[in-house]
């Protein structure tokens, strides 16, 4: 009899109003799940705010894995976040469960539910996949990332558990009574969100205020730079301790201070001959009257030959010695870098994106143009690069080379001309150019008149205006997959780095040309 009252009539039509969906019983589930479901919308608005603000720390603490969540090729779908459809979904769930617990109706009710329930099964079994992707395939922790996805399970587990509808009063005063309290809730999240970024203004210009994570993002480069020389200094520092003990344990084996074996290494030193001092005086000129010149170059030797002899010392002691350096390297930063101002070679769909900033006066521009030439020509599918001029005002022809390879563009010779320049020709005046542009083929007249036009400067001031907008300051910078790698590099490591690229957890979102 129990199991009989439970089944609705054929037609859909209401049974008596003490069915479990319209009890107080089986109204409560489906207020949980309202909440639930708006829990995981405020989480998938947060994601959707830290993938739209990428150097932002809310939410999430700089080393907890969202930034490389968020930053994989697996933060979207044909372009779109993953945060932003996490959005729609959790919010579609949110309002059908508050409309099905208002109804009054059945024949209303379970079109309702069902409906939410498949939008359920689509979220846990995309939240399966995403948790997957986390853990096996990123192997990172995202907090916000599997809150989402154990929100997304939890309403489908408990969508499960809400008894089949049937007729009964009508919910809208509950539902109406839970839909302003979210909607409260909310809006103090909002506010306290506002009062939390307030509290990170870092500074105010004619009242316009500038908040951290916009330094952050402008400054990204040249503070990862210092960041570098001060993990440098700890490092140099830990390897002297480590020299120092080494010395003192050096000193104890003889059976003596540390002090007093320093004395010995000082007094048992050779003075340099007057041979060794007309050599080093021959390298290096201060301008001092000869006896003072003689008596620097003494100094200099002599502490160079104890610094050798103390070294030499501790070489031995230190072979078996262990040394463990704990303190992290700085977070290397990775730049949305807008491509699309820049000339690409290689594949639209490359797996790696490789971009240069780079002057044709600088001859370390050219080392770097010869590798990157020799990786595109080794991974022609895999590989894009994509090259900024970044003329430097202290290069006087830099920038008419740039005006020169731009209007070759134009001509459909842009890498001929690129390469040729970097091959060290002996000048970049605008007689060598032209004669570069002669034995290319291009015609004369029409790079002539590109030169003089504004359409080669509107390149330049597009590729200077991206090297401000990211901070760099220097040629060559080289970045892959937007994070910074630094000037020159040797091919065999930036093969390595493209290897570890394509076989990585994680891969940039490349933009394409």
């Amino acid at each position: 009899m129990v199991a009989a009252s439970a089944v609705p009539p054929p037609d859909g039509g209401d049974t008596n109003a003490s069915s479990p969906a319209s009890s107080p019983a089986g109204a409560g589930p489906l207020a949980l799940i309202v909440v639930v479901a708006w829990l995981g919308l405020c989480v998938s608005l947060v994601l959707g705010y830290r993938h739209a603000h990428p150097t932002s720390r809310a939410f999430c603490a700089a080393d907890s894995g969202c930034d490389r969540a968020l930053s994989s090729a697996y933060a979207e779908v044909a372009g779109v976040p993953l945060a932003w459809v996490g959005v729609v979904g959790f919010a579609t769930l949110t309002v059908a469960y508050l409309a099905a617990l208002g109804a009054g109706s059945g024949r209303v009710r379970r079109p309702l539910l069902r409906a939410a329930g498949l939008v359920s099964l689509l979220g846990a079994l995309a939240a399966g996949v995403l948790v997957y992707v986390q853990f096996g395939v990123l192997r990172l922790f995202c907090p916000l990332c599997t809150a989402a996805a154990a929100l997304a399970a939890a309403v489908y587990f408990l969508q499960v558990r809400v008894p089949r509808p049937s007729a009964g009063g009508s919910r809208a005063g509950r539902a109406g009574g839970l839909a302003l309290g979210l909607v409260i809730a909310t809006l103090l999240g909002a506010t306290l969100f506002i009062l939390e970024r307030r509290g990170h203004v870092v500074a105010r210009i004619d009242g316009e205020e500038i908040l951290d994570e916009e330094l952050a993002r402008q400054m990204q480069i040249p503070l990862y730079g210092l960041e570098t020389q001060a993990f440098q200094l700890k490092k140099v520092w830990v390897d002297q301790r480590a020299a120092d003990r080494a010395f003192a344990a050096e000193a104890r084996a003889r059976g003596v201070s540390a002090e007093r074996l320093a004395a010995e290494v000082l007094e048992s030193t050779p003075a340099p001959s007057e041979t060794e001092i007309d050599a080093w005086l021959r390298q290096n000129t201060p301008a001092l009257s000869e006896p003072e010149r003689r008596a620097r170059a003494r100094h200099a030797l002599l502490t160079a030959r104890r610094e050798e002899r103390r070294r030499d010392l501790i070489a031995a002691r230190r072979k078996g010695q262990s040394i463990e350096f704990l303190l992290p390297p700085p977070r290397v930063p990775r730049l949305d870098i807008d491509e699309s101002a820049g000339r690409t070679d290689g594949p639209a769909d490359a797996a790696v994106r490789l971009v240069v900033f780079s002057d044709f006066e600088c001859p370390h521009c050219g080392e770097l143009a010869r590798t990157l030439r020799r990786v595109r020509d080794k991974y022609p599918a895999q590989v894009a690069v994509t090259f900024f001029h970044h003329p430097l005002e202290t290069h006087p022809h830099a920038e008419g080379a740039a005006l020169a390879v731009e209007c070759a563009h134009e001509q459909g010779k842009f890498r001929e001309f690129h390469d040729r320049l970097f091959e060290g020709s002996s000048s970049l005046d605008d007689a060598a150019l032209a004669a570069l542009a002669t034995s290319l083929g291009l015609d004369a007249a029409k790079l002539d008149g590109c030169r003089k036009s504004d359409r080669g400067r509107a390149t330049l001031r597009a590729h200077r205006l991206e090297a401000e907008r990211l901070g760099i300051e220097s040629v060559p910078s080289l970045f892959i997959g937007g994070r910074l790698i630094g000037g020159n590099v040797e091919a065999a490591d930036l093969e390595r780095m493209v290897e570890e690229e394509l076989r990585g957890p994680w891969r940039p979102n490349g933009g394409a040309r």
